[in-house]
């Protein structure tokens, strides 16, 4: 019989997260995590106390460097500019437009550009490699596509300003179902069901069978970047 799927958190007296054990069936995934003075955090490891993550600050709390092994080798160092603004993060460079939004990204002689709408709603992407981006919105500035070179690749449909409804991954709908409060606990194409697990911000961690099987699994560093992904049910990032 399938084993069930839960998240557990330990918290210190603060409130902060210092441990984050996952359970997917079989498999159990265990994070620690430690705090500078200041209650930035500093460093994740796993169950065994290998690192996985670990961050450096400067004195006004920017980001001064990070080590994650599972996204890349060794430290990366950040530099800022005018404004705060991020100027560059290892061997990328950025550049911004007179509203503070980034406008160019610089990997060697490889430029990505942005363009946005006044109130700063994200509406076109020019890629290095020709592809063109573009992001359609609703009356309220909610996103509703994303097309590339003009064939949506994905849309959404919206419950109320928090939640979506129903999502398009540029093979089929989805409709998503709430129990309580803004996050999701399940989705269904029409044809196949299947339970969500989210963490405690609502980052969905797995899609599990109604019997309890994980048929996809996905897994995050503490800002949201996607390390691994196992299964393909859904065919966009949920």
């Amino acid at each position: 019989m399938p084993l069930p799927s839960h998240l557990f958190l330990k918290r210190d007296p603060q409130g902060r997260i210092v441990e984050h054990t996952i359970r997917l069936g079989d498999s159990i995934e265990v994070r620690r995590y430690a705090y500078d003075a200041a209650g930035r955090l500093s460093r994740v490891t796993d169950g065994p106390g290998a690192l996985r993550e670990s961050y450096q600050y400067d004195q006004q709390g920017r980001r001064l460097a990070d080590i994650c092994p599972e996204l890349r080798r060794g430290e990366r160092r950040y530099t800022y500019g005018t404004g705060n603004r991020l100027g560059q993060t290892g061997s990328v460079q950025y550049g911004h437009d007179k509203a503070g939004f980034r406008n160019l990204k610089v990997v060697g002689d490889a430029e990505t550009h942005y363009r946005y709408e006044p109130s700063g709603l994200l509406m076109h992407i020019d890629l290095p490699d020709g592809r063109h981006i573009q992001y359609l919105y609703d009356k309220s500035g909610q996103r509703t596509e994303k097309r590339v070179n003009g064939q949506v690749v994905a849309a959404y449909r919206w419950l109320d300003p928090l939640r979506l409804s129903e999502f398009h991954d540029g093979r089929e709908w989805w409709r998503l179902a709430y129990w309580e409060g803004r996050t999701p606990v399940g989705l269904t194409n029409g044809e196949d069901s299947y339970f969500l697990l989210c963490d405690q911000i609502g980052t969905p961690l797995a899609l599990a069978t109604v019997d309890g099987n994980v048929v996809q699994a996905m897994q995050y560093d503490s800002f949201g970047n996607l390390l691994s992904q196992q299964g393909n049910v859904v065919r966009s990032r949920l």
